[in-house]
């Protein structure tokens, strides 16, 4: 147990900043060693004050419900709730459905608007102890109780209500928040709302940075709503791949930039659907698809290549310079990423220039070091100082990755640490969970196991299906376990060569095969140590890769194989 947090909720100290206190560290609890211990004081605490308002009974069953698959509600909680909603007057039941259909609480003008109750009606649910009223709005009491009673309505009659709420909330005047209404189009299914609502929701959430959100609303307006041309459809889904990008939602990155293409194409626009070919990269690299991102990367270029110079084919030199640095072509790399900064220059294309920036100081890291942490660092205090937090937390990740393949790991530990918290607090997963399982591999190394097994783990658990975070957290855990001679060796590291062997590259090949060559080295399996040597040592002197090179090599002469004579740093 690493921290013990005691406080004590007074009814004079339980004011509203306290229990925000609370509700904050309680959001947060999950991901530190931590026990939070609170107490308060029950003969202070009267029947209007905000402790009361949980319900033993409720928790009770909740916990105890087992049943599969489950409800909105435990069929006790149900019983009981419909049983007193039974015993009430038709118009009090009428009330509590109209307040039933809307989550948290119900204006008492749109109650008035639905079912215009009576002062009595109001009373009597207020009395039943499922209603609650506040100075101009009607709540149930708990929200068990409010779903117990709305998962209670047949299927046309919960949609008519929805309707009915769509409808006066729709009034301009209302100011109604785009998300709320998207709820009840949806349950209305009501097509033309959600085509209206969800995209002005997605675009409201991105504007304040709740990407999550974005990417749910992006996502229902193309699963459910009908854009009015390819106009429209475009923008939804460049939303939706903007949102899944930030998240690392990377199959559905994937399939917006194909959709996009294809329009494109369809009406004519070569350089336009090239740089959306090119964007797919990312994507593809993410999913540890190398060969398709390869072959989309002359695709894009070859569509570009005969076109006047522009944004578009700024960009996608761009990112065919980022795609040679990930393959460790260096020297490509560097060439293609200086053409196309000078090309963006042209035209004042800040996006194809940092991307530019990004390959070229990323491509001198394996180069001259110094070289490319100047370049790194310089788009980095460029991005602090524009206040571009998840493009700082990208920067620092890309230069703590680079650092730490080269083992310089004084460096890149603090680099990694800022970009995975600022990629959390700015919702950007992707990086977050990049940063967290290169910061494992480096906490191994340094011998810090405990640590690393920690965050490894946690990529792990938060990345089912997904590509190269999990695969280089995998190494780090398959590493730790090793070296602790704990259990579950084989297992992760078998999964690590199932996501690494088919990408053919050596940032993801030459890592895995060298912890693989441990793990048989330490079970007295020689012919398996130079097997996997043999898979990533031709590749790592390919590219020149010193560290992979040192590591692949001797590994191989541990084995009773023939020693390197020297191993070359990389000038290419």
């Amino acid at each position: 147990m690493a921290g013990l947090i005691e406080c004590e909720a007074a009814l004079a100290a339980a004011d509203e900043a306290t229990l925000d206190l609370l509700k904050f560290l309680g959001r947060r609890i999950a991901g530190t060693r931590a026990l939070l211990v609170v107490s308060y004081r029950d003969d202070e605490v009267t029947a209007s004050h905000p402790l009361t308002r949980g319900n033993a009974f409720f928790v009770t069953e909740v916990l105890r419900d087992t049943a599969e698959p489950r409800g909105p509600v435990p069929a006790t909680v149900q019983d009981v709730v419909l049983a007193r909603f039974a015993r009430l007057p038709s118009g009090v039941q009428a009330l509590l459905h109209a307040v039933a259909v809307v989550p948290g609480r119900a204006e008492r003008w749109l109650v008035d608007v639905l079912v215009s109750p009576t002062l009595d009606e109001i009373e009597a649910a207020l009395a039943s102890g499922l209603l609650v009223a506040e100075a101009d709005s009607l709540g149930f009491r708990h929200e068990l109780g409010r779903v117990a009673v709305e998962s209670s309505l047949s299927p046309p009659r919960a949609q008519a209500w929805h309707a009915r709420v769509l409808a006066a909330l729709s009034d301009p005047a209302r100011g109604a928040a785009p998300a709320r209404l998207v709820h009840h189009a949806v349950q209305a299914r009501d097509r033309g709302a959600i085509s209206l609502q969800a995209p002005r929701a997605a675009s409201e959430a991105a504007g304040r940075g709740s990407h999550r959100e974005a990417h749910a609303q992006w996502q229902l307006a193309l699963r459910e709503g009908t854009p009015v041309d390819d106009g429209e459809r475009t923008r939804w889904l460049d939303g939706a791949w903007q949102a899944a990008s930030v998240l690392g939602a990377l199959d559905e990155a994937l399939s917006a930039c194909q959709a996009l293409e294809a329009l494109a194409r369809a009406r004519g626009h070569t350089a336009v659907a090239a740089l959306w070919r090119s964007r797919q990269i990312n994507a593809l690299i993410g999913l540890l698809r190398h060969p398709e991102a390869l072959a989309a990367s002359r695709h894009a270029v070859a569509g570009v290549e005969a076109l006047p110079d522009g944004a578009e084919k700024a960009f996608v030199w761009a990112n065919d310079a980022l795609l040679s640095m990930l393959e460790r072509d260096c020297g490509q790399a560097a060439q293609r990423a200086r053409e196309a900064t000078k090309m963006a220059a042209g035209w004042g294309d800040d996006t194809s220039r940092s991307l530019a920036q990004t390959a070229l100081g990323a491509s001198l890291l394996f180069v001259d070091q110094a070289a490319g942490v100047a370049v790194l660092s310089e788009q980095l205090a460029q991005r602090r100082a524009a206040g571009l937090p998840r493009l700082v937390a990208g920067s620092l990740s890309m230069m703590g990755s680079g650092l730490g393949e080269l083992m310089n790991l004084k460096a890149d530990e603090a680099l990694l640490s800022e970009s995975m918290v600022l990629a959390q607090a700015h919702e950007a997963d992707g990086t977050r969970d990049y940063a967290a399982a290169w910061l494992s591999l480096v906490r191994m190394w340094r011998g810090e196991w405990a640590a690393a097994a920690t965050l490894a783990s946690a990529v792990v658990e938060r990345t089912a299906g997904q590509g190269m975070s999990r695969l280089m957290a995998l190494l780090a855990l398959g590493r730790v376990r090793l070296r602790r001679g704990d259990p579950g060796v084989v297992e992760v590291l078998d999964e690590a060569q199932a996501l690494a062997a088919p990408s053919g590259t050596l940032q993801r090949l030459g890592p895995t095969c060298a912890a693989r060559a441990e793990a048989a080295f330490a079970r007295g399996d020689l012919p398996a140590v130079q097997a996997e040597v043999a898979a990533a040592l031709p590749l790592a002197q390919a590219r020149r890769h010193p560290w992979f090179i040192g590591e692949l090599a001797c590994w191989q002469w541990r084995a009773g194989g023939a020693a390197l004579a020297q191993v070359d740093h990389a000038d290419n």
